[in-house]
């Protein structure tokens, strides 16, 4: 719904944001640049349905536009080009895809100028693509890495191969139970993926160390092959069992959440641990069964170890036994250190500030910050329901000047009112983020002054304060 409330059409903004750290936006050249670029932008098409037609439904040309619009920036160095996309959201994203490459032919043909957009779904796009990218990435490093670790606890070659098997099984696992989650239910969110690949590698590689460390011990102290995959299915199996129902009981309570990026997050990790279960029980045993002790073989020199009871680890316990007082104090003093820095704890929602500066979404809105200090994306919106009396007209009329007068809010200040005519809001500008302390005070600010400053002796009349801000602090 927009602003006026005559239109239901799902839509999202596009903020364009060109800047120039030399010419002002009074400048003959500045002023053609933003003419083309508008031009460039509105004659945009895409094919929706089957019908071809433009991608933006409008495109604001900032210099047909009243000052008080807030479309040029008080520096003189910035303007702000709004394009809106309408549709749903697979019409949305069909329209972001033919607007995309015309923003990067842009951006290409007018180095002088720093040009960014910020739009939803164009900045999602970004970020997934960032995230798909860093999952790989991360892949790149861990499975290495765990690789190296596996080989110095093990010594062997083929000991340190067996549990990353397991692992990239589990993980193979966990992503096609997220496949068929996102056909049947919801799409996945991006982070899924990544937080199946971290658990995933974790418990895969931890279990694989329980079992394969155990079946070396029995078979090092002469127990026959099958006894010993016995006794380590029966023992170290146990506990892997046991731990992985455990993680799996835990994270189940992301289901509790009502968010789809928490329950795609839920069923992925227990995908990947119930997997990784699965094979420990049966894919390891197997896998001992078959290499024996072939397992140590490829031994890597200077890596192998020693006896039970020798080494490192050996004097660390006895070393812990033999003072568990003092052990237990000294632990505990170090654990709570590395805690204190909790009282510090600052939380709130996840936003742009967040995302690496690669994104060119993140781009524009830094350049917002930079070049709009009071703000032009975070909203703190007054909305009251009965909106018909006029008594509620009057209260929304009588508190648009006081958070106008607020400090840490700033104009222009929007209004609005539903189709049907019952609710009605006004929306004015906040600056920096949404988890600022000092935005969080100010929505505070609001619900205890202005509002019942406003609305005092209103019956039948409910009033909220709500916007970016006071969804974080909320």
């Amino acid at each position: 719904m927009n602003a006026g409330g005559t239109s239901s059409t799902p839509s999202e903004t596009m903020t364009l944001v060109v800047a120039s750290a030399t010419a002002k936006v009074t400048d003959p050249a500045f002023r053609s640049t933003v003419g083309q670029v508008v031009a460039r932008l509105a004659a945009v098409r895409a094919t929706v349905g089957g019908s071809e037609g433009p991608a933006f439904e409008s495109v604001t040309d900032p210099y047909t536009t009243p000052p008080q619009s807030g479309l040029y920036a008080p520096d003189l160095r910035a303007v702000i080009v709004n394009g809106r996309i309408t549709g749903d959201p697979t019409a949305l994203e069909t329209r972001t895809k033919a607007i995309a490459p015309v923003i990067a032919a842009i951006q290409h043909d007018f180095p002088a100028y720093d040009i960014h957009a910020l739009a939803n779904t164009l900045t999602n796009d970004q970020i997934n693509q960032v995230i798909s990218g860093d999952l790989d990435g991360s892949l790149k490093i861990s499975l290495p890495a765990s690789f190296l670790i596996l080989l110095l606890a093990f010594g062997a070659l083929v000991a340190a191969i067996v549990p990353l098997l397991l692992a990239i099984t589990a993980l193979l696992a966990a992503f096609g139970a997220l496949g068929i989650y996102s056909q049947v239910v919801s799409p996945v969110s991006p982070y899924a993926t990544q937080l199946v690949v971290l658990i995933g590698l974790a418990v895969a590689v931890d279990y694989s160390l329980f079992m394969i460390t155990r079946f070396r011990s029995e078979r090092k102290a002469g127990v026959d092959r099958l006894a010993a995959i016995e006794t380590a299915s029966s023992t170290a199996g146990r506990a892997v069992f046991f731990s992985g129902i455990a993680v799996m009981i835990s994270l189940s309570g992301l289901f509790l959440l009502q968010d789809d990026i928490f329950h795609s997050m839920a069923l992925g990790t227990i995908a990947v641990i119930l997997a990784a279960i699965a094979g420990s029980l049966v894919f390891l045993p197997a896998a001992l069964a078959i290499v024996g002790d072939g397992v140590n073989r490829l031994r890597v020199p200077f890596l192998g170890r020693g006896g039970e009871g020798h080494g490192f680890w050996a004097a660390l316990v006895n070393g812990v036994m033999a003072r568990p007082w003092v052990s237990a104090i000294a632990a505990a003093a170090v654990l709570l250190a590395l805690a204190s820095p909790v009282r510090l704890l600052h939380l709130g929602e996840s936003d742009l500030s967040t995302f690496p500066t690669s994104v060119d979404g993140v781009q524009a809105y830094a350049a917002l910050q930079e070049h709009w200090p009071q703000g032009t994306l975070l909203n703190l919106t007054v909305v009251a329901t009965n909106a018909g009396q006029a008594a509620t007209k009057d209260a929304l009329a009588k508190v648009t000047p006081a958070l106008l007068a607020t400090k840490g809010l700033s104009g222009p200040a929007s209004t609005g009112v539903s189709k049907d005519g019952s609710v009605a809001w006004v929306t004015v500008v906040m600056s920096g983020f949404q988890n600022d302390q000092a935005n969080w005070d100010l929505v505070r600010q609001v619900r205890a002054q202005a509002v019942p400053a406003a609305f005092s002796g209103l019956s039948g009349t409910t009033v909220y304060v709500t916007g970016d801000a006071a969804y974080s602090m909320d």
